[in-house]
């Protein structure tokens, strides 16, 4: 027993060992965090953070207190919703918007309302199965009811949207962003 070192009487390594437990804490405890526990977690997450677009009118002022739209993100904000291949869809729709100030691209509606003019009321988000979450809402101007299916993906970062569906005109996003779209 006399190889035995004493953490109590070696302050410094004391300390090592207890930043090293800290570290590894943290590490597991981000990562619990930053994932969603659920599908309809993320897709809660993304209406918390970009359903405002259904309210300003899109501004300077607008964006200079919340930021750019959702399709003007940056790669990295993007990416914490979508997956892989629906990242790289949308960041191609993003450079098309930025090269071609006021011009239509392949996406003509936002994405999370199908809408060009998104208003809504009575939205709902509720889990369909494992990996599919139903987002419905009405329009205020006639009531009419609109269904949108997040088709979700798990990674090892946690929930991500591989596709979104837009159950009324029987498309997607990933087929409207798509290589084989004619424009």
């Amino acid at each position: 027993m006399k190889n035995v070192i004493q953490i109590n009487k070696h302050p410094s390594l004391k300390m090592v060992v207890i930043n090293c437990l800290l570290m590894v804490f943290l590490t597991f405890a981000g990562d619990a965090i930053a994932q969603d526990k659920d599908p309809a977690s993320l897709v809660y997450r993304l209406y918390k953070d970009y359903a405002w677009e259904a309210i300003f009118y899109s501004s300077n002022d607008v964006k200079k207190h919340l930021g750019n739209r959702l399709v003007l993100q940056s790669k990295d904000e993007l990416s914490k919703y979508f997956d892989d291949d629906l990242l790289l869809l949308l960041m191609g729709e993003s450079d098309c918007v930025r090269k071609n100030v006021g011009e239509l691209c392949r996406l003509e509606f936002n994405p999370i309302f199908s809408s060009q003019d998104p208003m809504v009321s009575d939205l709902t988000i509720k889990p369909v199965g494992l990996k599919k979450v139903e987002v419905t809402y009405k329009y205020p101007s006639n009531n009419q009811k609109i269904t949108i299916n997040y088709l979700m993906k798990q990674t090892k970062s946690g929930w991500l949207i591989s596709d979104i569906e837009y159950v009324m005109y029987n498309t997607s996003l990933k087929k409207i962003l798509g290589p084989n779209v004619a424009k």
